[in-house]
């Protein structure tokens, strides 16, 4: 089957894979997606103290944490 185009992007007519431009995506391929826990900096709800990864309780304040 002949790939159909439009523009930049090919798609071909196989349910299963497509590509734009430099871009190509097969279904069922894994991908990795950083979770927010990876990214985000947490915060003391009571103090505003910068928390490390792991922590259970403040280090400043000594508040639990969730």
């Amino acid at each position: 089957m002949q790939p159909m185009k439009m523009g930049d992007m090919e798609m071909n007519l196989n349910p299963m894979e497509m590509r734009m431009g430099n871009m190509e995506m097969r279904m069922g391929a894994p991908m990795s997606i950083a979770t927010p826990a990876e990214n985000t900096k947490r915060f003391c709800s009571q103090c505003g103290a910068s928390l490390n990864a792991g922590d259970r309780f403040c280090s400043s304040c000594g508040h639990r944490l969730d």
